[in-house]
C-alpha cells in the first residue's frame, strides 16, 4: 500500500503530483522491507536529487546493520540540500558517531565555524585525518568572525608542517586578529606556509618582501626561492 501510494504521488494518479511526498511513502514501504518501495527511493534520491527523498534514504538505511555510515553520507547531502530533519537527524547523530561529527561541522562551516571547530576537532582527535583541511578553515574563520580565538591551534598545525594553517595564523599576525599585529612573525608564518606548497602564503610574502621592503619577508622570501 505505502508503494502504490508513492507511485500514485509520483505519476500524478488520483492525487497531485508530488515527489517529496511519493518519497515519504517510498520510505515507509522501504523500511517494511519492499524492494520495489527501496528503488523508487533510490531514483528519486539518486537521480532526481529528491532531499526528501535522500533524507528517507538515509532513514531506510539508517535500519541497515553496519550502515550508520551510508546513512550520514545521505543525511548530509539532504541537510545540503535545506532539509531540516536531516540536519537535526545529523546533529543527533554527531553526538556519538565520528563520521556524523565531520559531516555536521562540514556543514556548519560557513554559518557557525566555532560550532563547526567543535564538531570537527572532536572528529580529528578520535582519529577522522581527513577532517583536518576543514578543521583549519574554521578554526581561521571561527577566529576572525566570532573573536573566539584559535590561533594557538593554528600555531601547531603550522609546526606540523600544514601550509594552511602556516599561512592563516601568518594573517593573524600581519592584521592583528586576535594577537598583537607583528609582521616579522607573520612573514616567519608566510615562509613555513610557502615551503609547504601554499600559493597563497607565497603571495603574501613576496607582497611584504616587494612591496613593503619588510627585511624579515625578504629573508623568507630568500629561503623559499633557496628551497
Amino acid at each position: 500500500a505505502a508503494r502504490y501510494a508513492g507511485l500514485c504521488h509520483e505519476d500524478g494518479v488520483g492525487a497531485k503530483k508530488d515527489e517529496s511526498e511519493a518519497a515519504k511513502f517510498y520510505g515507509m514501504g522501504a523500511r517494511l522491507g519492499d524492494e520495489v518501495s527501496t528503488a523508487r527511493l533510490l531514483d528519486l534520491a539518486q537521480n532526481r536529487k529528491v532531499p526528501e527523498a535522500e533524507y528517507q534514504y538515509g532513514l531506510w538505511v539508517e535500519t541497515l546493520p553496519d550502515k550508520v555510515t551510508t546513512a550520514v553520507r545521505w543525511f548530509g547531502v539532504a541537510a545540503e540540500h535545506g532539509h531540516i530533519l536531516a540536519m537535526k537527524r545529523l546533529a543527533e547523530l554527531a553526538k556519538s558517531d565520528v563520521g556524523a561529527k565531520v559531516e555536521y561541522g562540514n556543514l556548519l562551516l560557513e554559518t557557525k565555524p566555532g560550532e563547526a571547530f567543535t564538531y570537527l576537532r572532536s572528529a580529528y582527535d578520535a582519529g577522522a585525518t581527513h577532517a583536518l583541511s576543514n578543521l583549519v578553515k574554521a578554526a581561521y574563520q571561527a577566529t576572525t568572525e566570532t573573536g573566539d580565538s584559535h590561533l594557538i591551534f593554528l600555531l601547531e598545525q603550522a609546526g606540523n608542517s600544514n601550509a594552511m594553517a602556516a599561512r592563516y595564523a601568518g594573517q593573524c599576525y600581519e592584521f592583528g586578529i586576535s594577537v598583537a599585529k607583528d609582521q616579522a612573525e607573520a612573514s616567519r608564518l608566510y615562509g613555513m606556509g610557502a615551503r609547504a606548497g601554499d600559493d597563497a602564503a607565497q603571495n603574501r610574502l613576496l607582497d611584504l618582501a616587494q612591496n613593503s621592503k619588510l627585511p624579515s619577508a625578504q629573508y623568507q622570501y630568500a629561503l623559499w626561492v633557496e628551497n
